[in-house]
């Protein structure tokens, strides 16, 4: 192969390699970005759950405390929870962290209100599984099968009962003494269980799904990576193959060529000859310069043939 196709050859190569390793670096971005999409959801999914878990708990506690003293307040919480939960009432910001345990007082706000959202919707938003939404919408309703028991226990408070709709309009003497036996009873704790069970289940199928999507995404980075590591490998060892090539056949030639030409033109001796024998550009070179020396040197013998003859005449 000629010093030419070898040349272009070898930078095609590392041309292509650079390449490589710059959609190797683009392709590393994109899942890096897809692994923090990732997290990011996977956190807000825990944070929805577990929302519904501290909901649950706020509500018991806000409920047994109204049937306790009777503060009004007490209810109008637990009303807030519900309105927020069920996206009727705006979200506080950072919501999933400490609140209801700050309020002391109704009306006061620990942290200012966001955007009105439902908790069903959030679940549809972050996308989560037919099989993980059904363990969550199971919670839930066992959570309004909670909430009944609580209103039904607030509402013996204020004396009044459900008519045969459900409704709370049939008014009696307050019972404040059943609404606490009922908050307090083993059925309350069993349907408090109900509750808790999904959402364990829950979290134990976000944790399958979303380590089977990490360790998809770590096997793809680590691939992408591989990848790289080889292109960046081969790009250097056909830089130095060039480098071993280009000084073997081309510099190391010339450098010899040089050296003869400067002999020649020192002790201007004709005789001396280049190295011709390479099958390629430098070959030729070498073939077209000795030629030059030749012709040179037949010129300059004729000339002293022709000075000798007029020295004789």
């Amino acid at each position: 192969m000629n010093i030419n196709n070898t040349m272009k050859l070898v930078f095609f190569i590392i041309g292509a390699g650079i390449v490589v390793s710059f959609v190797t670096i683009i392709q590393l971005n994109g899942l890096m970005n897809k692994v923090d999409e990732m997290a990011q959801v996977r956190y807000a999914s825990y944070q929805t759950a577990d929302e519904l878990r501290q909901s649950s708990d706020d509500l018991t506690r806000l409920g047994r405390t109204y049937v306790v003293t009777g503060d009004d307040k007490y209810e109008k919480m637990y009303m807030d929870i519900l309105a927020i939960r069920n996206g009727e009432k705006p979200r506080p910001v950072n919501y999933h962290t400490i609140y209801w345990d700050l309020v002391l007082n109704y009306g006061q706000k620990p942290k200012p209100d966001g955007k009105a959202i439902s908790l069903d919707q959030r679940m549809k938003d972050l996308g989560f599984t037919e099989k993980e939404f059904d363990f969550l919408k199971q919670a839930q309703a066992n959570s309004d099968g909670l909430v009944n028991m609580e209103v039904k226990a607030m509402n013996a408070v204020k004396g009044l009962y459900p008519d045969s709709g459900g409704n709370y309009t049939v008014r009696g003497e307050p019972d404040k003494q059943m609404a606490i036996e009922l908050l307090h009873s083993s059925q309350y704790h069993q349907e408090k269980a109900k509750i808790m069970k999904p959402i364990e289940s829950f979290f134990i199928a976000l944790e399958e799904r979303t380590s089977a999507q990490f360790d998809a995404a770590a096997a793809s980075v680590k691939k992408t990576v591989l990848i790289g590591n080889i292109s960046l490998v081969v790009v250097v060892v056909i830089a130095v193959l060039g480098y071993i090539i280009t000084k073997r056949n081309v510099v190391n030639p010339i450098d010899r060529m040089a050296s003869t030409l400067k002999q020649v033109d020192d002790n201007s001796d004709l005789t001396l000859r280049v190295d011709d024998t390479k099958n390629n550009e430098i070959g030729t070179i070498g073939s077209t310069v000795n030629k030059v020396i030749v012709s040179y040197s037949s010129t300059i013998e004729k000339i002293n043939n022709v000075n000798h003859m007029i020295s004789q005449i």
